[in-house]
């Protein structure tokens, strides 16, 4: 006789007998304990990434919104926009700060501002750096620096340099020595490159404030310098000027 054999028989017998005793009991409730955990399966793998997904969906629907609300600002900004007044304005602008070294522009608003004051100019020295490459991103306003002598007296010279800072292109006067009937003047002139690279369209466009049009409004008052006749320079390039981008050259009076 085999005695574990006859054992595991036994225990075989029991949990049988308890199974279908148990199953007996709590066979009603079988059926909806399966539905219940297929339906907690389900709403962990369906329903809550459904719900994240509308979710997203919405605040997608919502940027796209603020997209398309930012676009008709824009276009009616633009529909409402005076062409020709903003094409007056944008050359007011571009001539008071160029988007390059305007030296044609500082030579007539020199010309024009000495001629007007009754001084005379005469050896300019230009700094204008280096000419081969221009700058990009600059964050600051580059310039150019120049040192000119001014002939004529203190009234006339203060008179000059008034003027010539309500010229264009933009400039600061930084320094001024004055001895007798003659003056030396150190000027920067300024410019500004333009935004590199395209415009996003999702650049929202603002009309100019009050502050902005009494910007232009003074800058218009300023006028534009009336073309004064004079004989182009043709600077003296010293050895390695080409380098440090210092032109030297002599005006006389009558040449301005």
């Amino acid at each position: 006789m085999d005695l574990n054999k006859d054992i595991k028989d036994i225990h075989l017998n029991i949990n049988s007998t308890t199974f279908n005793i148990l199953y007996r009991k709590y066979k009603s409730f079988v059926l909806p304990s399966i539905i219940i955990i297929a339906c907690i399966i389900l709403f962990f793998m369906i329903i809550i990434p459904q719900i994240q997904a509308l979710l997203d969906a919405k605040d997608k629907e919502k940027i796209e919104r603020q997209k398309l609300e930012l676009l008709k600002n824009n276009y009616n900004l633009l529909l409402n926009m005076d062409l020709t007044k903003l094409n007056s304005d944008f050359e007011i602008l571009a001539r008071t700060l160029p988007s390059g070294k305007d030296f044609a522009g500082i030579i007539n608003a020199i010309s024009d501002k000495s001629v007007k004051a009754g001084v005379t100019i005469g050896d300019f020295e230009f700094t204008v750096g280096d000419i081969t490459k221009p700058q990009i991103g600059d964050s600051a306003f580059p310039s150019i620096l120049i040192s000119l002598d001014v002939a004529g007296d203190s009234k006339a010279v203060l008179s000059f340099v008034t003027s010539l800072y309500k010229s264009m292109p933009l400039s600061a006067i930084t320094t001024i020595e004055q001895g007798g009937d003659s003056a030396r003047i150190k000027l920067q002139f300024y410019y500004k490159t333009f935004p590199q690279g395209p415009i996003s369209n999702e650049t929202p466009i603002s009309a100019f404030t009050s502050n902005d049009i009494s910007l232009i409004s003074e800058l218009t008052s300023w006028g534009t310098p009336i073309e004064v006749d004079f004989i182009p320079l043709s600077p003296n390039v010293s050895d390695g000027a080409s380098d440090s981008g210092i032109f030297e050259a002599s005006s006389s009076a009558e040449e301005l």
